[in-house]
């Protein structure tokens, strides 16, 4: 009995710290609510680089995957919000886009539609000709299409008998044309959403967010050959009917400083039926980020 008035007595004296303790719990809770609220706006820097990809080329745009890339430095105004874990951020940044053809295509502007074609480059040699009797089953390398005129008919043919064009030989001293053209980004709203809550740049964090963009400037066409045993290069500087907007949205995940990125351009690449084919051509790409402030 007196073991069990003992037992009581202890309980009802620990009791009024007990409840001292959970009537602080809620001020607690508050506190540290309050206390992320208050966290200070800071700025970031972020570095990305990423492979990029055109959705809805023609055959004759086709890429050379592993050399075209985007590389972009974007400076963010980070804003803490009282919702726990939510950062809301406006980000301005320079973006350079660079796209390789496989060519012997380049880009060109219709001289009397103005829209945006696919031509053959100049430093193509003369088309292959099949002559019957003479030359039917050549062996030279072939490249569809034809923009240039008609060579003379090959030797020992009968001047009257038919041709039927083949196509283009290729020049093996032409390079892959490339492209290139740089837009001025506004992200606009940006949702970081991240593990830690006093430090919103540390841990594991997801990002979001609507990209708007500008372009600055004209494209550049850069299309490299041969001749006389040096290597010489051709620069063209054109709009080519590339859209002066554009809207799309990006995706990061990652750890701490460094994150994969993703975005994808909503509209097309070039004004609405300006482009090769009249096709409408949307980017986007795929990389890595790093975070350097």
């Amino acid at each position: 009995m007196s073991k069990l008035a003992i037992m009581l007595l202890s309980c009802c004296a620990s009791f009024p710290t007990w409840a001292q303790g959970v009537k602080q719990l809620p001020y607690i809770e508050a506190m540290d609510t309050d206390q992320v609220s208050k966290l200070a706006p800071y700025i970031s820097a972020v570095l990305d680089g990423r492979l990029s990809a055109l959705t809805g080329a023609p055959k004759e745009m086709e890429l050379r995957r592993w050399r075209c890339y985007t590389i972009s430095e974007q400076i963010y105004y980070n804003i803490p919000t009282k919702v726990p874990y939510l950062t809301v951020s406006i980000g301005l940044g320079l973006v350079r886009e660079a796209y390789t053809l496989q060519g012997p295509y380049k880009l060109k502007r219709d001289a009397e539609k103005r829209n945006t074609i696919l031509k053959c480059c100049e430093f193509i040699t003369e088309p292959i000709i099949a002559v019957p009797g003479v030359n039917e089953n050549p062996t030279e390398q072939v490249q569809g299409g034809s923009n240039l005129t008609t060579s003379s008919t090959p030797a020992g043919a009968d001047a009257a008998a038919p041709t039927v064009s083949l196509g283009l030989r290729v020049d093996n001293n032409l390079l892959p044309v490339d492209l290139e053209v740089n837009y001025v980004e506004l992200g606009l709203p940006v949702f970081r959403l991240n593990t830690n809550r006093q430090a919103p740049e540390s841990g594991f964090a997801l990002t979001v967010g609507c990209l708007l963009g500008m372009r600055l400037g004209r494209a550049t066409q850069r299309i490299s050959y041969k001749e006389d045993n040096e290597w010489k290069k051709v620069t063209e500087s054109e709009p080519f009917n590339f859209n002066d907007f554009r809207f799309g949205f990006m995706v990061r995940a990652g750890w701490e400083r460094i994150n994969i990125f993703y975005t994808q351009t909503l509209t097309g690449l070039f004004h609405k039926g300006m482009g090769p084919n009249g096709n409408k051509i949307t980017p986007w790409s795929m990389g890595v980020s790093l975070s350097i402030l």
